[in-house]
């Protein structure tokens, strides 16, 4: 398991913890949506294709979370994991370090 997984996998444990949610349940609503989205190439094309907007990458993702039942909680953890654009950036957080000017030889 790569060390971003790991992270992952206990950022959500924490999350799952302190929400007291089923365990047994979001673990199979994760393999749910791992299934869901490994089987569909149209579904990973859309998840990861940097030209649809976040929002209809939500509106799908909605979708599939209310006809499998998912908790919010899993549906949070799996935007995340799933779409690349939410990486943060220079505009999508304020906080991100500000690159540095290469230092100029005379």
């Amino acid at each position: 398991m790569s060390v971003l997984s790991l992270r992952y996998a206990h950022a959500f444990a924490s999350v799952a913890t302190s929400s007291h949610l089923d365990t047994a349940a979001a673990q199979q609503q994760l393999e749910d949506f791992s299934k869901t989205l490994h089987g569909s190439r149209e579904l990973q094309e859309v998840l990861m294709n940097p030209s649809i907007a976040n929002e209809q990458k939500l509106k799908v993702l909605d979708a599939i979370a209310g006809r499998i039942g998912m908790f919010p909680q899993v549906r949070n953890f799996n935007w995340t994991r799933s779409s690349p654009s939410t990486a943060p950036s220079p505009t999508s957080n304020p906080t991100w370090p500000r690159q540095r000017s290469p230092a100029r030889i005379p």
